[in-house]
């Protein structure tokens, strides 16, 4: 009987609603940041990145990564603080001054945006 009491008194706390809601949150963060780096692997840290001419096109890879930061930012804004650096990384590594313009806020701040939007629709 004593169990039963215990189960009840454990599903019933305001403790459970308070902090499993935060590690949720948390994980979530960091499984989408991850995830994330791991996508923008070749923009962020191959010497090719570098080299990198006008003709370079958009990565898929890279503007799926923009939009999971995008997702991230709507579970906790706290990680636009990781994201915003990444967004400069990749847009530095640009030749010239309107390659980097044009990866910051066409790759970076677009589909970040575009993570976002769905999150909120997603969220409703």
């Amino acid at each position: 009987e004593i169990e039963w009491w215990a189960l009840l008194a454990s599903i019933t706390s305001w403790f459970n609603g308070y902090a499993l809601v935060r590690t949720y949150s948390n994980s979530m963060e960091a499984m989408l940041l991850s995830v994330g780096i791991a996508l923008l692997c070749p923009n962020l840290f191959s010497a090719e990145s570098k080299r990198c001419s006008r003709s370079c096109s958009v990565r898929p890879s890279s503007a799926l990564a923009f939009v999971l930061g995008g997702l991230s930012v709507c579970v906790r804004f706290t990680a636009i603080a990781a994201w915003i650096p990444i967004g400069i990384v990749c847009s530095v590594r640009r030749r010239t001054i309107q390659e980097r313009l044009m990866t910051f806020f066409g790759l970076c701040a677009c589909f970040g945006f575009l993570g976002i939007l769905l999150g909120v629709v997603l969220d409703r």
